[in-house]
């Protein structure tokens, strides 16, 4: 007995020395499964990159090198590193990324070996709303998938319609407006793998529309209206999708709220108050409310990640009427800057969208010079400068609804041709490396990227 204990005591020891020596592990966390070093995957352009340590690690000590190279936003959750590129993965490219060796643990034990991963990135999506013409009355308005250069797809066949919709940032859902037989709407959820539709409100004879996503796609703030008369009041919610409990974004009624969204950094909420008149800002930690005086019915684009600035529109009356200027506020340091253009043209900007650089906008316009045309067409604006760059020029074409792809290289748009007469508002990319405009979709409107 005493050379068993004796035994065991070496082993326990031997076990317990190579415990100590033992590594550190490391998983790549994916929504389906946990991925080891060394293993491959599919993700989409804007997926956030989770790695998981078997222990609470010393940041400092711990790197990732990408290839090709990538900026990128770092944070920790616990023992969970988070990487969000800054301007997404490239649609249909590759990476690989590794770990750099010397990271270890708080305790000093260190990542043993080399661990890297290969991933490929799926190409870029397009939803959109179709159709805009419809032959017959019966048909209603859905939504539409299209992978160029394929063939669209309707993806959802509401008997009564979809108004609209908002894809989650990670490119797994989409969150939409229906219609019922009585004209009201609710809101529905949209599984993008599985096209598994769940509703997520009852709103009675309140419609409920236009959700927008938080970042970390937890919960969708959308407007919630008084009633179905046209000019009723419309107010802002919150719904929290795990519970699927809604609430008033604020406790006072007087407040009204169109077309709210979220910061990307999810601290901030704009909306727009016609009562008041402004772009109203809340700070969802404090409850502080900062309006931005405007006549003009927007509630504003935040700048990318990392910025504390939002661009809206001003409504300015002129000799030639009415015009929509656009300003830049930064809400941190308080400041407010008009973006007039260097040469003192006279401008109409009905739409703007961030580039993810976070410098540069695309900009539907009019001038009311030499340059003028019937309908917008699409520039890109400095916003330290004010300087534009012609984009999109065509004047049998009114463009709108653009959007950006998430590493900045495409614009997405809608395109109505002026001189046809049975014309169809058709969906456009705009390649920006090669400056060639593609038609991907007839007789659509409303189209976002499903990244």
């Amino acid at each position: 007995m005493a050379f068993v204990i004796a035994a065991l005591s070496v082993l326990i020891g031997i076990v317990l020395f190579g415990g100590d020596r033992a590594g550190v592990g490391i998983t790549l966390l994916d929504p389906a499964t946990d991925l080891p070093a060394n293993d491959a995957l599919t993700i989409h352009t804007t997926t956030a990159l989770k790695f998981r340590f078997s222990d609470l690690m010393d940041d400092a000590s711990v790197h990732l090198h990408f290839e090709p190279n990538l900026d990128a936003d770092l944070s920790w959750s616990g023992s969970i590193l988070i990487f969000i590129p800054r301007a997404g993965f490239a649609p249909g490219h590759d990476y690989q990324v590794t770990l750099a060796p010397g990271a270890q643990s708080q305790a000093g034990r260190a990542v043993q070996g080399q661990a890297a991963w290969h991933f490929g990135v799926a190409p870029l999506s397009i939803v959109y709303l179709a159709p805009a013409v419809r032959a017959k009355a019966s048909v209603p308005t859905n939504l539409w998938r299209v992978d160029p250069p394929g063939e669209p797809v309707q993806i959802t066949f509401a008997q009564y319609g979809v108004d609209d919709f908002a894809p989650s940032s990670d490119g797994t859902r989409i969150a939409f407006s229906q219609r019922d037989v009585a004209g009201k709407t609710d809101l529905y959820l949209f599984t993008v793998a599985t096209h598994a539709i769940r509703p997520l409100t009852q709103c009675v004879d309140a419609p409920c529309r236009a959700p927008a996503w938080s970042p970390d796609g937890t919960r969708l703030v959308y407007e919630r209206a008084d009633s179905t008369r046209p000019d009723s009041d419309t107010r802002a919610w919150l719904l929290d999708l795990s519970t699927l409990q809604t609430t008033p974004l604020l406790s006072d009624s007087r407040w009204l709220g169109k077309a709210p969204h979220w910061s990307p950094d999810g601290k901030t909420i704009s909306f727009y108050d016609r009562n008041a008149g402004s772009l109203t800002l809340v700070d969802m930690a404090t409850g502080t409310l900062s309006p931005i005086q405007t006549l003009e019915d927007n509630a504003g684009a935040f700048a990318p990640r990392g910025q504390t600035q939002i661009v809206y529109q001003e409504l300015i009356m002129t000799a030639s009427g009415a015009m929509r200027r656009l300003s830049l506020a930064d809400y941190n340091a308080h400041t407010l800057r008009p973006l007039v253009s260097p040469d003192g043209a006279l401008t109409d900007d009905p739409v703007t969208v961030w580039n993810p650089d976070g410098i540069h906008l695309a900009v539907m316009r009019r001038y009311f010079d030499d340059r003028a045309t019937n309908g917008s067409q699409v520039y890109e604006v400095d916003t330290t400068t004010g300087d534009a760059v012609p984009l999109v020029i065509d004047p049998d074409y009114v463009h709108g609804y653009l959007s950006w792809s998430p590493d900045g290289g495409q614009l997405l748009m809608q395109r109505f041709p002026l001189m046809e007469p049975n014309g169809q508002t058709g969906i456009w990319v705009y390649e920006g490396s090669s400056k060639r405009l593609t038609k991907v979709a007839e007789n659509g409107f409303f189209p976002q990227w499903l990244p």
